[in-house]
C-alpha cells in the first residue's frame, strides 16, 4: 500500500495499517449514519464529527468548521447515494 505523504507499507505494517483504516472508516460511517437519523442538520453532524474525530486539528478548529461541512455533505451525500441513509 502506498499512501501520501508516508511512504510504501507492506506486510504486517500493512495489514496494520489496513485494520486501522478500516476501523476508521466503519466508526466514521457509521456515526455519520447514526447522527443523520438523528438530526439531519449538518452543522450539527460536523460539529459531533469535529468533536469525536478530529478535536485537535489545525485545519478545522472548532471556529472554522465550514470546510468541514463541506466535506460532510459530501460524504452524507455519497451514504446517500449508497442507500445507506435516506
Amino acid at each position: 500500500m502506498s499512501l501520501s505523504h508516508y511512504g510504501v507499507w507492506k506486510d504486517e505494517e500493512f495489514d496494520f495499517v489496513l485494520n486501522q483504516m478500516e476501523d476508521l472508516h466503519l466508526n466514521t460511517k457509521n456515526a455519520l449514519i447514526e447522527w443523520y437519523n438523528e438530526n439531519s442538520d449538518i452543522k450539527n453532524i460536523t460539529a459531533k464529527y469535529h468533536e469525536i474525530f478530529t478535536p485537535n486539528s489545525t485545519i478545522h478548529t472548532k471556529e472554522k468548521l465550514f470546510g468541514l461541512e463541506l466535506m460532510i455533505s459530501w460524504l452524507i451525500g455519497g451514504l446517500k447515494t449508497s442507500g445507506y441513509i435516506e
